[in-house]
C-alpha cells in the first residue's frame, strides 16, 4: 500500500520537490515522527489513504469528475487522518495556507463532507461549521460541499437516503448530523457543540473571537 504522505516528505526533504521553509520543517517532522512517534502515538497508514481517497473520489462541482489530489493535497488530508494517538487522532488542529487556486477549498469540503457522513464520533448529531469574515465567505467550502453531495445523490440511493441538501445546511438524517455556514458572529456559535469547525480566510477576520468560542464548544469532543 503507498505511503502517499511519506513519499511526499521524502521528496521535499531532497529536494526533488521545491518547497518553502515551513513546509520543509514539516516534512522532516513527519520523517522524524516515523522513526521516532510520539509517545502513545503511530502511523496509520491505513487510514490516512482511506481519507484521500474519499476526498479524491469525490466530484469536481466543476466536471462532475472525480478530481485527483496533488501530492502536497494529500500530505494534508494523509497527515491529518493517519497520526494517531491511540484510537484518536494525533493532530487536533491544522493551518492550511496556500496561493489561490491551489484546491484549498476542495480539500476542506472534502474533508468536510467525510465527517459528515462517516465521522466516527460522536455517532449521532455531529455538528460541522465553517466560518469566515463575512457569511458569503462562509459559503464558499459550503457551497462546494453542497455541490458534491448533491452530484453524490444523483449517482447514488444510498446517499440520497442518508442526506438531506438545504439551502442553509447539509443534514445526514441518519445520524441527526449537520454541516452548515456560520456568519461572523461569536454568538452565534453559543450553544453548539462542534465537532469540527473551519475558519476561512482566518486572516481577514477582525479578531479570534469566532476561534475562541470554536475552542470553547469543543472541550468536551474526542478526536476521532
Amino acid at each position: 500500500m503507498t505511503d502517499y504522505v511519506t513519499k511526499y516528505a521524502k521528496k521535499v526533504v531532497s529536494g526533488e520537490i521545491l518547497a518553502s521553509l515551513k513546509n520543509i520543517q514539516v516534512c522532516k517532522r513527519h520523517l522524524s515522527f516515523m522513526e521516532n512517534p510520539p509517545n502513545g502515538c503511530h502511523w496509520d497508514n491505513h487510514l490516512s489513504n482511506k481519507a484521500i481517497k474519499f476526498v479524491e473520489m469525490l466530484p469536481d462541482p466543476k466536471t462532475n469528475q472525480p478530481m485527483p489530489l496533488m501530492e502536497f493535497q494529500k500530505f494534508i488530508v494523509g497527515s491529518l487522518y493517519g497520526w494517531r494517538r491511540g484510537q484518536y487522532r494525533m493532530f487536533t488542529k491544522a493551518y492550511i495556507s496556500m496561493a489561490r487556486k491551489q484546491g484549498k477549498s476542495l480539500i476542506v469540503s472534502g474533508m468536510s463532507v467525510n465527517e459528515l457522513l462517516f465521522g466516527q464520533y460522536p455517532k449521532f448529531n455531529r455538528q460541522i461549521y465553517v466560518a469566515s469574515s463575512t457569511y458569503k465567505q462562509a459559503q464558499t467550502i459550503f457551497k462546494m460541499a453542497s455541490q458534491q453531495v448533491n452530484l453524490m445523490r444523483s449517482k447514488s440511493k444510498f446517499i440520497r437516503e442518508k442526506t438531506d441538501v438545504r439551502k442553509t445546511d447539509i443534514e445526514d438524517v441518519l445520524s441527526s448530523s449537520v454541516f452548515a455556514p456560520l456568519s461572523n458572529n461569536p454568538d452565534a456559535v453559543d450553544g453548539k457543540d462542534p465537532t469540527v469547525a473551519i475558519l476561512d480566510e482566518l486572516a481577514s477576520m477582525p479578531d479570534d473571537e469566532m476561534y475562541s468560542r470554536f475552542k470553547t464548544g469543543m472541550t468536551l469532543q474526542k478526536n476521532l
